[in-house]
């Protein structure tokens, strides 16, 4: 038997609490002013929504959709009761100051489907279009095919087109079909926004706010829920969902899916001992804390990391049954430290590292071009002899030297501090391979110019060297000023 839940007499005026405030609606007779619909609407909780012949969609139908997805992923009545109420004044405000169709339009761009949504952006960040289309199971994570290069220029001129002859994005995501780019995934994004029904709209919506709002410390975790409202949205669309009778117990969503991972984040911090919760004494950077579970969900191979007991992983198996066994994971063995929290002094060269490129390498360049006593070769206060012009240069373009050395050793701690088996970790060897010829670059000059001249012996082959070196110091104090180590 399917479970009905009656809606509360407050839902519909029956409350004389209810105080039904809002924003009026203006305007006279001729301007879609109905003073009988103004009247009525004073006794209802959500008047700039309800009272609008032009909703497109019913108060009614919006409480049996927060119902169905209820009974099919057993979240609890009273959370129900607080989402849908919540949505609606959420929908209520907006109608308000735009029409019913805008303000659900909105809301959902602001939710799900925007470019500024979070989930739209964890989306296409963690390659779930590719997901979708290939499977993880199916592809080698991290790593671009010819084909995928080829079909993403492809895709660039598809666009470009289509921003110049203005061909709809319906007609384009069709063009596109078996072009697995960014670019084309995209274009289909906004293609299957496109063509929501008010009904989906706010499907979609009250999925997510039912999910959040049973979500405890995972809240906290925003990646996280983006990954479990895309499995929930994968099983709700399937066969599975859709052919399923009997509702599922109340409280299932929080006892299967969302208290195994709030106990092994509260695992981090507490223990128990003599029947009581209290703090382990843990170091911070031995705790796996928010970010560190947020950064999992961010990445296809971190994803791919989530595994049941048996070693078997969760992307391995149909998307339509990865949420009915998020309970069957051993998250103790999923999350890992992200980044290695260690007190430590040598935080300053790799965080600050182009504070410390600025400042000490023009004041190398100014210091030793005044200080030519430093490179003038029996050096007498009253003579003041002065040093050869390669000597000046070339001291001056030392200064590079002292640019990569600090970008070297930042890039030495960076290792220290950011384990390897992090996805969003960066190639370290190809940058530091980069860094050592620059700093060969950077080195030879004065190198040569000192080794040749010996401080008293005038070679124009040194002189030229000396300026070359100097321009290349600069070329490389301006190049890591404006580029940080995560740019290249």
């Amino acid at each position: 038997m399917v479970l009905k839940y009656t809606p509360s007499q407050m839902s519909y005026g029956g409350d004389p609490r209810s105080s039904g405030a809002s924003t009026p609606i203006y305007g006279g007779q001729g301007q879609g002013y109905d003073p009988t619909q103004f009247n009525m609407s004073s006794n209802l909780p959500y008047p700039a929504w309800s009272a609008d012949p032009q909703a497109p969609i019913k108060v009614e139908h919006i409480e049996d959709i927060f119902i169905d997805l209820t009974n099919k992923f057993g979240f609890q009545r009273d959370s129900m009761r607080n989402m849908f109420d919540y949505f609606m004044t959420l929908l209520d405000s907006r109608s308000s100051r735009m029409s019913p169709a805008q303000a659900l339009l909105s809301l959902h761009a602001d939710y799900i489907g925007g470019d500024n949504a979070n989930y739209r952006k964890w989306f296409f960040a963690s390659q779930q279009d590719l997901d979708d289309s290939l499977g993880f199971a199916n592809m080698t994570l991290g790593k671009l095919g010819r084909k995928a290069r080829k079909a993403s220029k492809k895709s660039k001129k598809a666009r470009k087109a289509a921003e110049e002859h203005g061909e709809d994005v319906d007609a384009l995501a069709n063009e596109l079909e078996g072009d697995y780019s960014l670019e084309a995934a995209e274009i289909r994004w906004k293609a299957k926004m496109n063509s929501l029904t008010p009904e989906e709209r706010v499907r979609d919506i009250a999925l997510y706010l039912l999910l959040w709002g049973e979500a405890n410390q995972v809240r906290f975790t925003p990646e996280c829920l983006c990954y479990i409202y895309k499995t929930a949205m994968d099983y709700l669309q399937s066969p599975l969902c859709q052919q399923r009778q009997e509702p599922v117990p109340e409280g299932d969503y929080l006892n299967r899916v969302i208290t195994p991972l709030y106990r092994f984040i509260r695992s981090q911090v507490y223990e128990i001992y003599d029947g009581r919760f209290v703090k382990r004494e843990k170091d911070h950077n031995k705790v796996i804390g928010y970010d560190d579970v947020n950064q999992l969900f961010w990445y296809p191979e971190g994803i791919s990391r989530i595994m049941f007991e048996d070693g078997t992983r969760l992307v391995d198996i149909p998307q339509e049954e990865r949420f009915l066994r998020l309970g069957e994971v051993e998250w103790k063995n999923v999350f890992f430290k992200t980044y290695k929290e260690i007190r430590t002094w040598l935080h300053f060269i790799t965080n600050f590292n182009r504070i410390w490129i600025i400042h000490g390498t023009i004041y190398w360049m100014y210091t030793a071009y005044n200080s030519p006593t430093l490179y003038t070769k029996h050096y007498v206060q009253t003579r003041n002899q002065q040093p050869l012009a390669s000597s000046r240069w070339a001291a001056c373009a030392i200064g590079g030297v002292f640019a990569c050395l600090v970008q070297i050793f930042a890039t030495l701690f960076e290792w220290m501090f950011v384990p390897r088996e992090w996805a969003g970790a960066q190639h370290l060897t190809r940058r530091m391979m980069f860094l050592i010829l620059i700093f060969l670059a950077n080195l030879v000059p004065p190198v040569y110019t000192f080794k040749v001249t010996k401080l008293v012996l005038y070679s124009k082959s040194a002189y030229a060297v000396s300026v070359v070196g100097f321009l290349i110091a600069i070329a490389t104090l301006v190049f890591f000023a404006v580029m940080p180590l995560g740019g290249w």
